[in-house]
């Protein structure tokens, strides 16, 4: 039995007390309670429905605002569901609905809380697209016509695709004549997707008139290239300075000491 301080106390006070967006729907699936949070919430909604007043979201079905999938789990089950939605391409929730029961057990409605994760999700979209744009770093060089591109961790199709479609785009705005793809920090092989991924670059780069060179392939990684007998289509040195020696003879510099 619930304590008596529970009988005497206001019901709305308390669901509004709760800090969440709370509905509640009877078991014809209308809307017959909205506490405080979520007509805040509401608010924002509602003119995508054409609804500008949160309070005329009473008596409205709650299939109006779910799909097919969801609609099935309100009639049939079960309970409790969670679930994250997007609404007109805007908004992000995370949803929690339960069924209600009379003493006797018999459904009687359904509890759903709202919790708008819409700005949470921007966010986590904005971190992601830096995470990709500092992923593969372009790094310009003492010579103004080359660029050096490290590369870590594991390869996939993903990661080449940036890499490529960064590197292409650079090298096409700042004109650039040279590209060191240094692969030191690569944790993985190339598989045929992976290489045929990259030789796609590298036309890609020699159509545009840039010599792409790669350089750090470690040992572990050459016997797996030649057992898989992958053609990179480029050439290639042991380390950096190697790499770089070449592009400087290549443009007419050479490196000399001063002395002093």
């Amino acid at each position: 039995m619930p304590h008596r301080f529970l009988a005497d106390y206001n019901t709305h006070q308390l669901l509004n007390k709760i800090r969440e967006n709370i509905l509640i729907a009877n078991a014809a699936f209308e809307i017959v309670y909205i506490n405080d949070c979520a007509k805040s919430l509401l608010q924002k909604i509602g003119p995508y429905v054409g609804i500008e007043n949160p309070d005329a979201f009473i008596g409205q079905s709650l299939f109006r605002f779910h799909g097919d999938r969801q609609t099935e789990i309100l009639r049939n089950g079960p309970f409790p569901h969670s679930a994250q939605i997007t609404l007109f391409k805007t908004f992000t929730a995370q949803i929690v609905v339960d069924r209600l029961e009379g003493d006797n057990g018999v459904p009687i409605g359904f509890l759903l809380t709202w919790k708008d994760v819409t700005e949470y999700e921007a966010a986590l979209k904005e971190g992601q697209e830096l995470l990709a744009e500092l992923d593969i770093p372009v790094i310009p060089m003492t010579l103004d016509n080359m660029i050096l591109v490290p590369i870590l961790g594991k390869l996939n199709g993903d990661r080449v695709a940036r890499m490529e479609n960064k590197v292409l785009a650079y090298c096409s705005e700042y004109d650039k004549e040279s590209v060191l793809f240094d692969f030191t920090g690569v944790t993985s092989e190339f598989d045929p997707t992976i290489a045929y991924r990259l030789k796609l670059m590298v036309k890609s780069l020699h159509l545009m008139g840039v010599e792409p060179i790669y350089i750090g392939i470690r040992p572990d990684l050459a016997k797996a290239i030649v057992q898989n007998r992958i053609d990179l289509g480029v050439k290639t040195f042991q380390s950096y300075k190697q790499g770089i020696k070449y592009l400087w003879r290549k443009h007419g510099y050479h490196l000399v000491k001063i002395e002093e």
